[in-house]
């Protein structure tokens, strides 16, 4: 691909079939000079009839990283690197403070539940969302291995012998949620006589997050047709 001002140039080139093997080793080396060990989730898929390398590349458990600060070979410096808006900068002393500050804090959503087993995550509504946002994943989740599957979606921690659901897989694709975060609902609240009234009318949407906001949302907008009619 090609850019300009941060735009992708169209048509977009594509990876010849014949170099697809070249790339990806090509970046598996560059990849083992990162510290600590990362390594990205890289797919090669079609798209417009041409092929693509994609790289997927989630927050790792052992944040920052460092890289070194150029491809030279007898360069021994290193650095961390961080994001300001579209660019890739060095940071100031004060940002690499604020960087290694924040590696201590895991986010929620990447978080290991310790509480929950691979069991608790719903295959069917795993098939349902892949099915939505038309995922390849959506072929493999029907005949592959489920641990596996999960693992491609970054929904579990999968250490050998140890896999447990992150919590962000429970909050999509636990049927029930409130186990594990309590008080995990929708509360729509009707005031029929105004809000200095006695009356209220309370509907509470319960279940994966994403079907609670999508019944909510339906719910109020039904809601205020009734009203309008």
């Amino acid at each position: 691909m090609e850019e300009n001002n941060g735009r992708p140039v169209y048509p977009l080139k594509g990876v010849p079939a014949d170099k697809i093997d070249f790339y990806q080793k090509s970046i598996l080396a560059k990849c083992k000079l990162i510290r600590p060990a990362y390594m990205p989730i890289a797919e090669v898929v079609d798209y417009e009839n041409k092929k693509f390398i994609v790289l997927w590349c989630p927050g790792g458990d052992s944040r920052p990283y460092s890289s070194p600060k150029t491809m030279a070979k007898d360069n021994k410096e290193r650095i961390h690197y961080i994001r300001k808006m579209s660019n890739t900068v060095e940071p100031s002393d004060d940002e690499e403070k604020d960087l290694f500050n924040l590696a201590n804090r895991i986010p929620f959503d990447d978080r290991v539940n310790h509480q929950a087993d691979i069991s608790d995550l719903n295959i069917t509504l795993i098939q349902n969302y892949l099915k939505e946002v038309k995922s390849s994943l959506y072929e493999k989740s029907k005949t592959g291995d489920f641990v596996e599957v999960c693992n491609d979606m970054n929904i579990i921690c999968n250490l050998p012998e140890y896999a447990k659901p992150k919590n962000v897989g429970l909050m999509f694709f636990s049927m029930e949620p409130d186990n594990f975060f309590p008080y995990t609902q929708i509360d729509v609240v009707q005031f029929p006589e105004g809000l200095g009234g006695d009356n209220i009318i309370e509907q509470t949407f319960k279940g994966p997050i994403h079907q609670q906001l999508r019944e909510a949302l339906r719910y109020i907008i039904e809601l205020m047709m009734s009203v309008n009619q």
